[in-house]
């Protein structure tokens, strides 16, 4: 059966997003093409404070010059609800079907909206979790006071913990389904809840359209940044996040130097997030080994492709062990090899089945072998053939008839049946 096969003719599937959905919007709209190339009807909302769109309105302009990409202001964010509840209520009044998917928003209104008689049976709920809201907090909370930061909440932060987990587990049994990351996000969530739950397992993608090794641009991007003789170590991604522990990446760095490789480090970073980076590069010493860009998602692949090495240090957590990572797929597609923790172990088989990553510990500490493994790394990293090959079949592995996305549109077109 084909996914748009006996679905009512006037039915409609709302991605509801957080405002500031334009900071991810690559990702978001692979999900909304996808949808609309199975021919089912679908478009991404985002409900916008009008300060916050004063503030971003070139952004949100950008993000919805098309029809698929609706924002609705409100005058305040205590707003946000009631503009959520009458918008779907006047939709309900006109489609026989009505499927929201929400991702990192309040699903209360539409929760309200399901009791209604009659109405309320038009309207299918499912939530995406991108992660462990509750593993999150306890990460931050953790970090910098424990190392490394504890999979369990201690005492003093137990209530606030059981708080989270007893909220989402009662949001998840009101919802139609839900959408988590990994097998193991799955499995957290049934013990949890004690029962089974209509989920589908979503990895967080990368845009194998979009990111490939470019060996042109590798050559111009570098010599137009003066790194000819650099080697190259690439880290993409936020700098506010302790998760990504970019200290740790420039902590790195300065080991290498240390060892004598003639390394730079290639901080690809958003605008907003350059004072503290630029900060955390000071403070670790490596100012003079360093360059701090803020890429364009669309040319984020030519960037990957000028390095020869990506840093992923996580910390060996469950907030990362249960999810998967966009940008380390994206390392991959650009034909990168790795430097990891494989705190996030999804794409690990893969990595270490064509001897393209170097794992080391939470610590960083270095073993007595470290240097002869990162030197064949960083011979794979500069050499065009190799990364060619490397991008290839890891896009083969996971796009086409691999891409987890087909089996979002499945997913999703049931829920409208």
């Amino acid at each position: 059966m084909r996914p748009a096969e006996n679905i009512p003719a006037r039915h409609h599937i709302y991605y509801l997003t957080r405002p500031d959905f334009h900071k991810h919007d690559h990702i978001h709209r692979r999900k909304i093409d996808a949808l609309a190339a199975a021919g089912l009807k679908a478009s991404l909302i985002a409900f916008v404070p009008q300060d916050l769109h004063r503030v971003r309105r070139e952004d949100y302009e950008r993000a919805v010059s098309d029809r698929a990409r609706r924002v609705v202001l409100a005058n305040k964010p205590d707003e946000v609800n009631q503009k959520v509840w009458r918008f779907f209520a006047l939709r309900l009044l006109f489609l026989r079907r009505v499927l929201v998917h929400i991702l990192l928003c309040d699903p209360a209104p539409l929760l309200k909206l399901k009791k209604l008689p009659i109405l309320g049976r038009r309207l299918r709920v499912i939530i995406e979790h991108e992660g462990d809201i509750a593993s999150e907090c306890l990460y931050r909370w953790a970090y910098g006071k424990f190392e490394p930061p504890p999979d369990e909440p201690p005492a003093e932060f137990r209530a606030e913990y059981d708080y989270i987990v007893a909220k989402q587990k009662e949001e998840l049994l009101e919802v139609d389904g839900a959408i988590l990351v990994t097998k193991e996000h799955l499995a957290l969530w049934q013990k949890r809840l004690g029962s089974a739950l209509n989920a589908l397992v979503l990895p967080t993608m990368f845009d194998s359209a979009q990111f490939s090794f470019a060996a042109e641009r590798r050559q111009a991007l570098r010599a137009e940044l003066g790194l000819g003789g650099k080697l190259v170590l690439v880290y993409s991604g936020s700098v506010s996040m302790p998760w990504q522990r970019f200290e740790h990446v420039c902590r790195f760095t300065r080991e290498l130097l240390s060892l004598g490789y003639p390394v730079c480090l290639l901080a690809l970073v958003h605008t907003d997030g350059h004072p503290m980076a630029q900060k955390v590069i000071v403070q670790h010493g490596v100012e003079q080994a360093s360059l701090l860009r803020a890429v364009a998602p669309d040319q984020m692949a030519a960037w990957l492709s000028a390095a020869d090495v990506a840093l992923f240090l996580r910390h060996n957590h469950v907030m990362n062990r249960i999810v998967t990572s966009a940008k380390l797929g994206e390392y991959m597609a650009a034909g990168l090899p790795l430097v990891t923790t494989w705190a996030c172990p999804y794409f690990r088989p893969f990595a270490e089945a064509h001897s393209a990553a170097l794992a080391i510990s939470d610590s960083l500490e270095l073993s007595p072998e470290f240097k002869a493994r990162f030197d064949v790394l960083a011979v794979q990293g500069k050499d065009n053939a190799w990364r060619s090959k490397f991008s290839d079949a890891f896009k083969a592995a996971f796009s086409g008839a691999n891409d987890p996305m087909n089996q979002y549109v499945d997913f999703m077109a049931n829920q409208l049946r």
